[in-house]
């Protein structure tokens, strides 16, 4: 079991107050292998965003443990396992509007630490990997909606994490515009060994052959996706 990177043991989520109480997540387990890419389903309102944030410790569990590389999480350390650990892409891409593309992947490195040197390095290195070297003195009012999505990509995977967390990733994105970003996070997480967890209601976009959980009535179940 040592390849395990990333798991929930029994988590539990409510919300609510002034004695109205929903529960989101009711015992949901889930195991996820290192460099692993799987998939979160379900309808709308079920709860794969919580999940999802519980998963990345944007979130804690009232009831549950959760587990990164088989040691459980001790959440007065929650920010620093996340910077050191993760990396997320929602469906809206939040860059930083004042900022060029190369300066809003610059930030994160310089969060990681980074000299400024190999930050400059690295950024240009990703945003090379994701098709924008050319673009990267624009801002983000100049690019399209899947060039804008590139460069979350890019500012995610910039950190070298071990697991990426998609929250509805192509959601905003016209067919042929999904199918692109789609194939470029199969290919840069396959080639950078990236453990990853992707949170979807379009099923029939999943790719072929793909681990795929539902959630469904606050349970996770694992289906088939042949």
């Amino acid at each position: 079991m040592n390849d395990i990177t990333l798991q929930l043991k029994n988590v539990y989520k409510s919300y609510g107050g002034n004695g109205i109480k929903q529960e989101v997540l009711k015992g949901v387990d889930l195991i996820v292998a290192r460099a692993e890419i799987v998939y979160i389903t379900g309808p709308s309102g079920s709860g794969k965003s919580t999940l999802l944030n519980i998963c990345g410790l944007l979130d804690n569990p009232d009831k549950g443990e959760v587990l990164i590389d088989n040691q459980s999480v001790n959440y007065k350390k929650a920010c620093e396992i996340r910077l050191k650990k993760f990396s997320y892409v929602f469906q809206h891409h939040s860059l930083i509007k004042e900022l060029n593309i190369l300066e809003n992947v610059l930030m994160v490195c310089y969060i990681m630490g980074l000299d400024k040197e190999k930050a400059i390095t690295d950024s240009k290195l990703y945003l090379e990997k994701v098709g924008l070297i050319n673009y990267i003195y624009k801002y983000p009012s100049e690019l399209s909606g899947g060039e804008r999505q590139r460069v979350a990509i890019a500012r995610a995977l910039v950190k070298k994490p071990e697991i990426l967390l998609l929250d509805e990733p192509t959601g905003d994105l016209d067919v042929n515009l999904k199918n692109e970003i789609e194939e470029l996070i199969y290919k840069l997480t396959e080639q950078e060994k990236i453990t990853t967890v992707i949170v979807t209601h379009e099923i029939e976009r999943i790719k072929k052959g793909s681990k795929v959980f539902k959630l469904d009535d606050g349970k996770l179940f694992l289906t088939t996706n042949n």
